[in-house]
């Protein structure tokens, strides 16, 4: 690995929090093909979505809001980017790095 390429890597784990590095390896190991990992498993209350809608609990709202920021940070630093191809698919994949 070139030196800019650690550098790369070091920079993005500074900027992410541990829920977004355990959001980024269930990532990985979804497209992976691992969908049922024991990673996945073991984390599925920090994986798992919320479901929010007009009569939820202020909780529920708030777990919702905190499910897409996570998501929506990893998209920002660009390790993962939304599914282009479908508007209304929430799905984010894993970018490219190399």
């Amino acid at each position: 690995m070139e030196d800019l390429e650690i550098k790369k890597l070091l920079y993005l784990l500074n900027e992410m929090n541990d829920v977004e590095v355990i959001v980024l390896r269930a990532y990985a190991d979804f497209a992976n093909g691992d969908e049922g990992s024991a990673f996945r498993e073991k984390h599925r209350d920090v994986l798992r979505s919320p479901q929010a809608h007009m009569g939820s609990l202020q909780e529920v709202v708030d777990k919702q809001w905190f499910y897409d920021s996570y998501r929506n940070h990893l998209v920002g630093l660009n390790p993962l980017r939304r599914n282009r191809h479908d508007q209304h698919d929430r799905r984010i994949i894993i970018a490219n790095l190399s």
